[in-house]
């Protein structure tokens, strides 16, 4: 990593990758693949002006992943439905919100017990 002071200089194939996989990759994975923070990416993106339309181009839901959204909000995780959706946490809560889902008062997902309490096998 080249640093003068704090700001990172970027090289040409630098921001050539950012432009080629701005949109298929996470900014983490992007910023783990050039050596550099997830929020440098981000600032180089706003600053290409890559940031506000691939956003809204990345976020269009399909009937499929609405479908899903749908069919697994009583049950999963938000974090399970966003990797398998492939949107941020707050962009499935956000949808689930449009849609007036809720879950349920009781709602823990389906492995709850296996992730959250200890020593879940004396506790069967």
């Amino acid at each position: 990593m080249k640093r003068k002071g704090k700001k990172y200089e970027w090289n040409d194939d630098e921001i050539g990758f950012l432009k080629k996989n701005y949109g298929d990759m996470s900014l983490d994975d992007i910023g783990f693949a050039l050596g550099i923070s997830h929020s440098t990416v981000r600032h180089k993106a706003s600053e290409l002006g890559l940031g506000s339309t691939n956003a809204r181009k990345l976020c269009q839901w399909t009937e499929d992943k609405v479908e899903y959204l749908k069919a697994h909000y009583d049950t999963d995780t938000l974090w399970d439905i966003s990797r398998h959706v492939g949107f941020s946490v707050p962009t499935v809560k956000k949808k689930a919100d449009e849609l007036g889902l809720r879950r349920p008062d009781t709602y823990r997902p389906s492995d709850f017990n296996r992730r959250y309490v200890k020593d879940y096998k004396k506790a069967i």
